[in-house]
């Protein structure tokens, strides 16, 4: 599944606009993902188990060749997803 992909899903699920991008949709392309993979929390065999920045960030770049700046990792650590 793509970025656009899931940002499309997410419209179509009427998830607050502002908060259809692709740092939310790499997030959860992150967290669906079930290859298999060393260094993750204590007991995970992939992000799908469960994930830390850290991790999806090096997602991003390696699996998605996909740039992150470090002001994004700010921005991931403290997401300002309020659904009301």
């Amino acid at each position: 599944m793509t970025i656009d992909e899931i940002k499309s899903i997410l419209g179509k699920l009427d998830f607050p606009n502002r908060y259809v991008t692709d740092q939310t949709a790499i997030c959860i392309k992150a967290l669906i993902d079930k290859t298999e993979r060393k260094g993750l929390l204590a007991g995970h065999k992939n992000l799908s188990e469960g994930a830390r920045i850290h991790d999806i960030l090096n997602f991003a770049r390696s699996v998605i060749s996909k740039q992150v700046a470090k002001t994004l990792v700010r921005r991931i650590e403290r997401p300002p997803l309020l659904l009301s």
